[in-house]
């Protein structure tokens, strides 16, 4: 009888009943029956999925995410227990749909660098470089990662040269080779976000007192994608393993597996081939790259790890829903010094 109904349908859409006329009629009459039940579910599951469809559509249009329509939030602090000293930079340009944090060690040269003023554009260095190479490639992931290529080239070439900004360490002017920073940047279009990371801060967006997506930071600790990167390198060197633990895990000294400038000290150390390709290999420039679609009302919270060693993602979802926007960005970074954080903090929120 099954058979009978699908030779129905069959019939009718090649405008030929005759197809069916040698079955019986009590075969023909069950055999209706079942086409018109089976045409009936395809028909609702049709309705359904345009309803589905309409309904997503319906309300991206009733409540788009725009850059105009966000807002954000800034607490910094240099930490008496890390000396006082204050190595942590932040930008935020939201006309420009550009916001992110730097993390600097080993001195300050390396995250002022990223976010001094630079090629006549008023800009920040980052951004200026970001429309630059946005004009050009058209595409915001490939744009970012055309950014941090450009910036450590940069300090590559100058890492003997003594910092413009007049940062001395040890009383003398620090030597941008001899510094680095994590480097965390968001872009912000209609109903997108793009985050390149590279070090251990961190983005996370929140919705609805929940996180909905989260940087991966980069450590060399056991068990983690980063140290089976490196370790395949160290392997094709055929190198020692570098990673050890001091306080927490490093590389070469260094407590994170990625990052921008540590020429002199760390990229270019003996126990990780004391030459720049391997070295630029296992102590990577190269971000990571997150796409989120967002929504009205979503936070995101970019962040040095002066917070996020003493607060989780989920403890800031937690944070973040109940507080409110006046007040959040010094709430995490009281909570932060309340914890014992002995880092510089700082956290950058946008509420979008």
């Amino acid at each position: 009888m099954k058979k009978c109904a699908q030779l129905i349908i069959l019939s009718i859409f090649l405008g030929n009943v005759s197809v069916v006329s040698t079955a019986s009629q009590e075969e023909l009459n069950f055999g209706v029956k079942n086409c018109v039940s089976i045409m009936k579910e395809c028909v609702a599951d049709a309705v359904s999925a345009m309803r589905s469809t309409f309904n997503r559509v319906f309300k991206l249009k009733k409540a788009p995410v725009t850059i105009s329509s966000a807002a954000y939030s800034v607490a910094t602090e240099p930490n008496v227990r890390y000396g006082g000293r204050m190595e942590d930079r932040f930008i935020v340009d939201l006309k420009k749909g550009l916001c992110g944090v730097f993390d600097g060690h080993g001195g300050q040269s390396v995250s002022q660098y990223i976010v001094d003023k630079a090629l006549d554009a008023g800009d920040a260095r980052i951004i200026a470089l970001f429309d630059h190479y946005f004009s050009l490639l058209g595409r915001e992931d490939v744009a970012l990662k055309a950014v941090f290529a450009h910036i450590e080239e940069e300090l590559w070439k100058n890492k003997d040269k003594s910092n413009v900004f007049g940062y001395k360490k040890n009383g003398k002017l620090e030597v941008y080779g001899d510094a680095g920073s994590t480097v965390l940047l968001a872009k912000l279009t209609d109903g997108k976000l793009v985050v390149a990371n590279v070090g251990d801060s961190r983005a996370v967006l929140i919705r609805n007192g929940k996180v909905v997506g989260a940087t991966v930071d980069h450590t060399p600790s056991p068990h983690s994608a980063e140290e089976h990167r490196i370790l395949r390198s160290v392997k094709k060197y055929h190198l020692s393993n570098p990673i050890f633990h001091y306080g927490v895990w490093r590389i070469a000294g260094l407590a994170m597996s990625r990052s921008l400038g540590d020429v002199n000290q760390v990229k270019m150390h003996p126990s990780i081939g004391g030459c720049k390709h391997i070295g630029q290999e296992i102590v990577s420039a190269v971000p990571d790259i997150f796409s989120w679609d967002v929504c009205k009302a979503d936070i995101l919270i970019l962040a040095t790890d002066g917070l996020w060693d003493v607060i989780n993602s989920d403890e800031a979802a937690s944070i973040a829903s109940k507080s409110t926007k006046n007040d959040m960005a010094t709430i995490f970074k009281n909570t932060a010094l309340e914890r014992g954080s002995k880092d510089n903090i700082t956290v950058v929120i946008i509420f979008l």
